[in-house]
């Protein structure tokens, strides 16, 4: 019998991606189901981008590229950067990647080491934890309450943070809160890093995917922005997959010191080699359009979310204290139903509410354990205004029926 590594035993397959797996098959069945799982815009690629992927096949750019990605869009992603950070950022400094989530798992495996430790504040993204394990690194949880906005306290950092931290994990705008980190928290946190006797040799990763997706006038920081001396040890991952909804053409990448940048290429160079090339292509095009389309994905979201509170505010026992400020999911709260039951099944955690949604209503949420968070559920507003309606009725009849 094949044994299989003990990392592959310690993680989980990724519970947004089987949740949104299952909705797909349950439609397939020709079920009537309401899916609010899906870390996607639901907006096609803009027709500037899938023109210039037309353009790149008709010119016959099917070949292989270089590992570390093409130049043309290396260097845009620098000068994206430089032009709004203030740094000095070359093509050197950009990789190229299947998605942000090979970004980090490529940056993860190139800078940690077994025992290791890795800050992550919860809520958080719910692949973090399984990829630091798949190294043989371990998730340092940090809870952070929605009394805090769910962000990461000064005090909070210092207490988790030992000898053996060696990465501390930023998301803004976060996945699954949609809470945003002001300039004032990150300075606060840059200065306990600072603080730390091992403070050179912690890395500090920011997760920035959903920087262009903004509510309410605000405003998207990077902790290099309030803290540039953070500079040779900061990784910025993101990708086009949430700013300009492609998700399938699977282009992400990561910017950061060029030595860290130079062992990503050479880990990926012996893993998945390049990115497609016609991907790249299009991908290098995205930015032409002055950020036109992601300002239209932000409004688009901002009134559907505006549809989720109103909603929200008649069904009682749900309770969304955080307003989102970015990002496209809402983190709603589920202790109000703990102890209710409904037709001899109780809920006493956000996995019982969402197995009861599934089985009784046809509605897919994402549980908050997901996340590190049982009193949660996370409801994606990247589906139709008539879906998103139709879903939190389904909702709204559910959590009636429970006594």
């Amino acid at each position: 019998m094949i044994q299989l590594n003990q990392a592959i035993a310690r993680i989980q397959d990724s519970p947004t991606l089987a949740l949104t797996a299952k909705a797909k098959q349950l439609k397939a069945q020709g079920e009537d189901v309401v899916a609010f799982t899906a870390g996607e815009p639901d907006l096609d690629t803009p027709d500037h981008i899938k023109n210039a992927a037309k353009d790149a096949l008709d010119k016959g750019l099917t070949r292989y590229t270089a590992v570390i990605g093409i130049d043309e869009l290396r260097k845009k992603l620098a000068d994206k950067y430089n032009a709004a950070y203030g740094l000095d950022y070359t093509a050197k400094n950009v990789i190229i990647t299947n998605g942000g989530k090979q970004s980090l798992s490529e940056l993860f495996a190139v800078t940690l080491e077994p025992g290791d430790e890795v800050i992550i504040p919860a809520p958080y993204w719910a692949s973090y934890p399984d990829m630091a394990m798949l190294i043989g690194a371990e998730p340092v949880i940090i809870e952070t309450t929605a009394s805090e906005g769910y962000i990461l306290s000064p005090e909070a950092l210092k207490n988790a943070c030992s000898d053996r931290t060696k990465a501390i994990i930023i998301n803004s705008p976060s996945n699954p809160t949609g809470s945003v980190y002001s300039a004032a928290a990150l300075k606060a946190i840059a200065k306990t890093i600072k603080s730390l006797p091992n403070a050179e040799s912690i890395m500090v990763v920011s997760d920035e995917v959903y920087e262009h997706t903004i509510f309410g006038g605000g405003v998207h920081r990077s902790i290099l922005q309030e803290a540039p001396e953070l500079l040779e040890q900061t990784v910025i991952s993101s990708a086009f997959s949430k700013t300009y909804s492609m998700t399938g053409w699977r282009v992400g990448y990561a910017i950061g010191p060029v030595d860290v940048i130079a062992a990503m290429s050479k880990y990926q160079s012996q893993t998945t080699s390049n990115v497609c090339s016609i991907a790249q292509y299009a991908a290098a095009s995205a930015f032409d359009d002055n950020l036109a389309f992601p300002k239209l994905l932000s409004s688009e979201f901002e009134k559907r979310l505006g549809i989720l509170l109103s909603e929200l505010e008649t069904i009682p026992g749900l309770e969304l204290p955080v307003k989102p400020q970015g990002a496209f999911y809402a983190f709603v709260r589920v202790e109000g139903l703990f102890g209710k039951s409904a037709g001899g099944k109780k809920i006493s955690s956000a996995s019982d509410f969402a197995d009861y949604l599934l089985e009784e209503y046809k509605v897919v949420v994402v549980p908050g354990e997901a996340f590190g968070d049982s009193g949660a559920m996370r409801l994606s507003i990247a589906v139709s205004e008539d879906s998103l309606r139709k879903g939190l009725s389904r909702v709204r009849e559910a959590v009636s029926k429970l006594s």
